[in-house]
């Protein structure tokens, strides 16, 4: 986990956005700051401006398969979308809104293979 949520701090904060918010916030070393919170099934993985903006939950990691999911909201994982697993975390590019293969992998899970349960 600990070494997602780093790929995921440095693919962020190297993006063109966040360089660019630097210029104007020089007090800043970093734009985005990266968090994990534990719940019951899954770990939220959560982007926190540092300019104390705003912030949004980004992934949710399933505890017990290490699944990465999509955000529907910030309580609920989108199970339409998956993200590989913390096994596969440098098969995917983390810098873009939406994490995208490097393998081309669809991450459209077809709806056979979807979760049901919430959190």
């Amino acid at each position: 986990m600990d070494e997602f949520l780093k790929l995921l701090s440095q693919t962020k904060n190297a993006s063109d956005h966040a360089q660019t918010m630097l210029k104007y916030h020089p007090e800043l070393t970093e734009y985005y700051t990266i968090l994990a919170e534990p719940g019951k099934k899954f770990i939220r993985i959560v982007q926190q401006y540092n300019d104390n903006r705003s912030h949004y939950v980004m992934y949710f990691v399933d505890k017990s398969t290490g699944v990465i999911y999509g955000s529907e909201s910030y309580k609920k994982p989108n199970f339409k979308r998956q993200y590989g697993t913390l096994d596969t975390i440098h098969e995917w590019d983390w810098s873009p809104y939406y994490a995208v293969s490097l393998k081309g992998i669809n991450t459209l899970v077809p709806p056979s293979q979807r979760r049901t349960a919430t959190i």
